[in-house]
């Protein structure tokens, strides 16, 4: 061979590597955006719930005082629920 082939492709080689490099490093870096994008979607969707449940226990246990006891306490429940709910869904 030419001395001149083989230090063409010793240089086609390098970039070569470097390139291969280059695109690993970019679908790594691709992958981890995705799986940190999935991170956070899911934790959105575990605080959603836990403000839900949170509400509708609240809810509920306005309801039960209001209906049944018909005095001051079920109404202090109500409006802690209300509050407790304005300032979740405010979130």
């Amino acid at each position: 061979m030419d001395p001149e082939e083989l230090i063409f492709r010793a240089e086609f080689m390098k970039r070569q590597r470097a390139a291969w490099k280059e695109e690993e490093a970019a679908r790594r870096k691709k992958a981890e955006e995705k799986r940190a994008k999935t991170e956070k979607e899911q934790a959105e969707v575990r605080i959603g719930c836990t403000c839900l449940v949170f509400s509708l226990v609240f809810a509920a246990a306005a309801f039960t005082l209001i209906y049944f006891s018909h005095n001051w306490p079920g109404l202090a429940c109500a409006a802690l629920a209300y509050v407790c709910f304005k300032k979740v869904m405010s979130d």
